[in-house]
């Protein structure tokens, strides 16, 4: 990411987001990897648009290879982050009916911003 006031501001926003997550699931005390996502569950608005935001990845990276510039990552990393802020703020996550599906969103979400940040050379903390 370019070293400019703006590019810092949204280098750590999206750190934040990386964070958060963290934050969120360590909080939970699950074990992530032995949860799954609810059958009966339909996904509303937050949650599609993070879904969606999150599925675009592996194209992004596609295209930049193929364009050679990573200009794409660092705008999907503010999408990305950006979603995801806006599904935290609006979703119980613990506690909620579907918790265990929310979770798994939100460890597919942290995990597709540490692997944008770790392209771009960004560290992805845990904590901020």
């Amino acid at each position: 990411m370019r070293s400019s006031a703006a590019s810092d501001v949204y280098k750590r926003q999206i750190q934040y987001a990386h964070a958060r997550a963290c934050k969120l699931l360590k909080k939970s005390g699950k074990d992530i990897s032995s949860l799954s996502v609810a059958d009966d569950w339909v996904p509303d608005e937050n949650e599609k648009d993070l879904i969606r935001t999150i599925a675009k990845f592996p194209q992004v990276i596609e295209d930049c290879a193929n364009k050679k510039r990573i200009h794409n990552i660092t705008q999907y990393c503010q999408d990305l982050a950006g979603a995801f802020n806006k599904f935290y703020k609006a979703e119980q996550v613990i506690g909620s009916d579907v918790e265990d599906t929310r979770l798994v969103l939100v460890d597919r979400a942290k995990t597709t911003l540490k692997n944008a940040l770790d392209i771009l050379g960004v560290p992805a903390p845990q904590k901020m």
